[in-house]
């Protein structure tokens, strides 16, 4: 019984690992975004909102709110023009 617990839990923590990773990747490719700066098709306020959302990513990674964090990051590329 205590086998079947531990592969119960080792299958649920999995995904959010990967998950977790993702994000981890993705907030890189925001980094990557603001690093190279604003294109021109991105206003300062765009690009201020990108940079608000990519710590708002961090901070919901942190806390295990992997969705929250791959929403946040998704907007912030889409923001500054970026490939998902």
């Amino acid at each position: 019984m205590k086998l079947r617990h531990l592969a119960l839990a080792i299958g649920l923590a999995v995904p959010g690992v990967a998950w977790s990773a993702e994000c981890d990747l993705d907030l890189a490719k925001v980094d990557a975004a603001i690093q190279a700066g604003p294109q021109a098709d991105v206003t300062a306020e765009q690009f201020e909102q990108a940079r608000q959302l990519r710590t708002q990513a961090a901070d919901m990674l942190k806390a295990g709110d992997d969705a929250g964090c791959m929403a946040a990051i998704d907007e912030a590329l889409e923001l500054l023009g970026a490939e998902d």
